[in-house]
């Protein structure tokens, strides 16, 4: 692949920085600037960890990550997942997404107003916003809260596009079917996240 590089784009030597979004890709990048002539950047995007690593290709993910010049990680939840699997602290850089909120009264449909009478009984919201599907692994939330309910009152939203109905049951194989609600797809995803917090509740980053 790194190859690739040299023979349809000229060499990576013609680029100021290669941007990857995985370790695989980074590999890629640093075997090429390796033949470069020059130093180039090498900035790897994790945005989280793999569920069906091998040994041997985590180990391979973790030594690249530590190999590029910068690995950039969106919250400080992503850093600590990386750090506690080998990655070096100091070589990661935390960088919001950059969705700013959108302009506008938003209208009130069934979805927004079911969260706001969750929210009047007291109930915590935890939201996931994102593609649904086994890749991202939002069985997990499901899992969280059967273990704490009833001790805690919280309800588990997900909004995004894909296959829902593996997540519906596991709501119902984890006994926590009534605390899992599944919006799908909507058009400004955006404003579910604040409308989530309690008042006065922190919003973790």
């Amino acid at each position: 692949m790194a190859h690739c590089i040299d023979d349809e784009l000229g060499g990576a030597g013609r680029f100021d920085l290669i941007h990857a979004h995985a370790a695989v890709p980074a590999a890629i990048g640093r075997a090429a600037i390796a033949r470069a002539g020059r130093r180039v950047p090498v900035i790897q995007t994790m945005h989280g960890w793999g569920m069906s690593k091998s040994a041997t290709q985590a180990a391979h993910d973790i030594r690249v990550m530590n190999e590029v010049d910068r690995l950039v990680v969106p919250a400080r939840a992503s850093a600590s997942l990386l750090e506690s699997i080998g990655v070096q602290p100091g070589h990661m850089a935390i960088v919001p997404y950059g969705v700013a909120p959108s302009a506008g009264a938003h209208s009130v449909d069934q979805n927004v107003r079911r969260m706001r009478d969750l929210r009047r009984r007291g109930e915590l919201i935890a939201i996931c916003v994102g593609t649904i599907g086994e890749r991202k692994n939002q069985t997990l939330l499901v899992d969280a809260i059967s273990l704490v309910v009833p001790a805690v009152p919280i309800q588990a939203v997900f909004v995004g596009d894909g296959d829902t109905n593996a997540l519906v049951a596991h709501g119902y194989t984890q006994g926590v079917a009534d605390r899992v609600h599944v919006f799908g797809y909507q058009t400004d995803a955006r404003q579910y996240p604040a409308r989530s917090r309690l008042p006065g509740a922190a919003v973790a980053q």
